[in-house]
């Protein structure tokens, strides 16, 4: 068994050291909803990477086959992974009965036996060879019928996943929007170097860009978990409290910014939520701030500045 060094090695370390992170991260979380779905989602990217990059290394067909082979794990888990979160986030995990769950992973875990036995069938591979372009020998592979049913499904549920969320940023408040976008930026660029790959459009055709594009989508799951606090706030039950509330909540941005205020706010403040809304309040205060110093007053209609 022999081994080859390549450059592309690195941004594909680079992105599983990221997916493990962030696994780590949501498994800390995991008592909130959809923190499971994203740690089996974020493995599901590593393991993925990993067979990818031993694919890479290893010089003779049957020890890259097999590598192939083993991406498959993480190849299955990833799209319904990521349908199921978006789910959770969305606050749709009502859909996520045991009998649909069940049923979503049939193609999943069938195709998995179809990779392992290919041998006896050539389902998902017909053909493979070796190509070498710019000193990179990797796997061209003539894919099967069982491929284009599981990618077909993996659009499928990537897209179904997109348009969940999609749906909640039309309607969630300005300050949770950050999160659903970088969320959206983080499927959107495997997405697109999968259909590169598929549709042989890069510059190198037999050289998988899904594995590479998960380099920008680990750091936009990051950016999401971190400066959008992913998983401390959820946008559809935050804005079903908030909405719920007697109290009056105003949340600022760091730059003082009114990003969001519940109708009891705007009921105390005698203006419509949407003129307050992107206001600077430090400069807005003087004019609020009797309306503030009476709703002090009255114990039934307090009002809770917080930042964001």
């Amino acid at each position: 068994m022999h081994w080859q060094f390549t450059p592309y090695l690195a941004p594909i370390l680079l992105a599983m050291v990221v997916g493990l992170f962030l696994a780590a991260h949501a498994w800390s979380r995991r008592s909130a909803a959809g923190a499971l779905s994203l740690m089996g989602l974020t493995l599901g990217t590593s393991c993925w990477l990993a067979g990818y990059a031993l694919e890479l290394m290893a010089v003779e067909i049957p020890t890259k086959l097999f590598w192939a082979k083993a991406q498959y794990v993480g190849i299955a888990l990833v799209p319904l992974m990521w349908l199921t979160f978006s789910l959770h986030f969305t606050e749709r995990s009502r859909w996520l009965s045991r009998g649909g769950i069940l049923l979503a992973s049939v193609i999943p875990l069938v195709t998995l036996v179809l990779v392992w036995t290919n041998d006896h069938h050539q389902w998902v591979w017909r053909s493979w060879s070796l190509k070498e372009e710019s000193q990179v020998p990797a796997l061209e592979l003539e894919h099967g019928p069982g491929f284009w049913v599981y990618w077909f499904y993996s659009q499928t549920a990537l897209a179904l996943g997109a348009a969940s969320i999609i749906s909640m940023q039309l309607t969630t408040s300005q300050v949770y929007r950050g999160q659903s976008i970088w969320l959206l930026l983080g499927v959107l660029a495997p997405w697109i170097g999968n259909g590169i790959y598929i549709l042989k459009l890069g510059p190198l055709s037999n050289l998988d860009l899904t594995p590479f594009a998960f380099t920008f989508a680990g750091a936009a799951f990051a950016w999401s978990l971190f400066r959008h606090r992913l998983l401390d706030i959820i946008p559809v039950a935050q804005r079903a409290v908030m909405e719920g509330m007697s109290d009056g909540v105003i949340v600022l941005d760091p730059q003082h910014r009114v990003v969001d205020l519940n109708p009891a706010a705007a009921r105390i403040l005698d203006r419509p939520a949407n003129r307050l809304v992107g206001q600077p309040f430090d400069s807005g205060v003087a004019s609020w701030a009797s309306r503030i110093s009476q709703a002090d007053t009255r114990a039934e209609s307090p009002l809770e500045i917080r930042e964001a």
